[in-house]
């Protein structure tokens, strides 16, 4: 609903949150991360991030670190490109 109902429709927001994700991607991917099954993303994947190069706790902690870079990325983008006229005032 997130995604749709806000991000989506406001579009800065949807294309800033794209960018910091693809900063914790792309840690991810440096550091090897990878899933032993499909599942959820975010916070409840911690659990199944257990197959990549190095011992599981590891992989599982650099998604999490992967994860932290997203959400501070997302969040910095974001910041800096929406002015306040952006935002609809109730």
């Amino acid at each position: 609903p997130l995604i749709y109902g806000v991000t989506l429709p406001m579009g800065k927001p949807f294309l800033t949150a794209g960018l910091g994700a693809g900063f914790g991607g792309a840690f991810c991917m440096a550091m090897m991360v990878a899933a032993t099954t499909w599942g959820p993303s975010g916070i409840l994947a911690l659990p199944i991030m257990t197959a990549g190069g190095s011992n599981p706790a590891m992989q599982v902690a650099y998604y999490g670190i992967g994860l932290v870079i997203s959400y501070i990325m997302g969040f910095f983008f974001t910041y800096i490109s929406l002015k306040d006229r952006d935002v609809a005032h109730a």
